[in-house]
């Protein structure tokens, strides 16, 4: 299996907490937890080899690179801890790590989460949330993924609990 980002050791059923600008890819038991505002999260999934792949991206794409997606991850970020914070580069990297493990895009369960507007205002100019969506919507399309649970938008945040040996995940609204 590739080297990941945030690789855990085999443990049976460990708990990591996903910070803002990290990602997992794991075929080990554990629960993945993390808080989401504006941020998004996609979930990778491949039920056979039970591989998951959960990110917590804080924006859509890199602002010198809009391109970025192309040549992730080594282009986005400033250095080398930002580059998971971007949409373009988690969704990416992700792929290709499934790629990398012989699952093709149609053995792939995508699920979304996050991106609300967390802002109270109808004259908010720039809502984040709603670009992280369009963003993973858009890189979801255009690699032809099927899109399995998508829970977005809205105004309120979320608590998301992923146990990766089974694929489920669970939202509480907060």
């Amino acid at each position: 299996m590739k080297s990941e980002y945030k690789m855990k050791k085999n443990e049976s059923q460990s708990k990591l907490y996903l910070n803002p600008g990290d990602l997992v890819i794991t075929s080990k038991g554990e629960i993945i937890w993390t808080l989401l505002g504006s941020c998004i999260s996609i979930i990778f999934y491949n039920p056979l080899k039970k591989i998951s792949g959960v990110c917590h991206a804080q924006l859509p794409y890199e602002k010198s690179n809009l391109s970025c997606k192309n040549t992730c991850p080594k282009p986005c970020g400033k250095n080398e801890s930002d580059k998971f914070k971007f949409v373009t580069c988690s969704f990416k990297y992700m792929l290709d790590a499934f790629h990398e493990n012989g699952i093709p895009n149609s053995e792939i369960q995508v699920s979304l989460f996050g991106g609300s507007t967390m802002l109270n205002s109808k004259n908010t100019i720039f809502k984040i949330g709603d670009m992280n969506i369009e963003k993973a919507i858009e890189l979801i399309n255009e690699n032809g993924l099927k899109i399995v649970r998508n829970e977005t938008g809205g105004s309120i945040s979320r608590s998301l609990t992923h146990y990766t040996d089974s694929g489920i995940t669970k939202v509480k609204y907060n």
